[in-house]
């Protein structure tokens, strides 16, 4: 993987990240603190079905779209993951897991407030 953390700062970014493997697949993901899960085309987490999560799939995913970070995958070695602007006050933290049959990795954003 090209990077697995990536510290990007409050301004809207989005950031490549290509892979030696090229049949890997997103499992899950958490944003600060929430895990979030994939079964059926469906999100959910620990309090059921998420509705503010879009997934575009494709025999897999091949997109995640909330209003806090888009995750793209574009063709069969590049992840781009944007993050728009943060003004929270507060770090947020975007973390991806991959898998890829028996083997398991993730991708880390950390972004710091304006």
């Amino acid at each position: 993987m090209s990077q697995k953390r990536v510290q990007i700062d409050g301004a809207k970014q989005t950031v490549k990240i290509t892979t030696e493997g090229d049949w890997w697949w997103i499992t899950d993901l958490s944003y600060n603190g929430r895990s979030i899960y994939f079964s059926d085309n469906k999100c959910w987490d620990a309090n059921g079905v998420v509705n503010d999560i879009i997934l575009k799939i494709n025999r897999e995913i091949v997109a995640i779209q909330s209003k806090d970070f888009i995750i793209e995958k574009k063709g069969k070695t590049a992840i781009y993951i944007t993050m728009p602007e943060n003004n929270t006050g507060r770090e947020n933290k975007l973390v991806i897991n991959l898998e890829a049959g028996n083997y398991f990795d993730d991708i880390t954003i950390i972004q710091k407030s304006k």
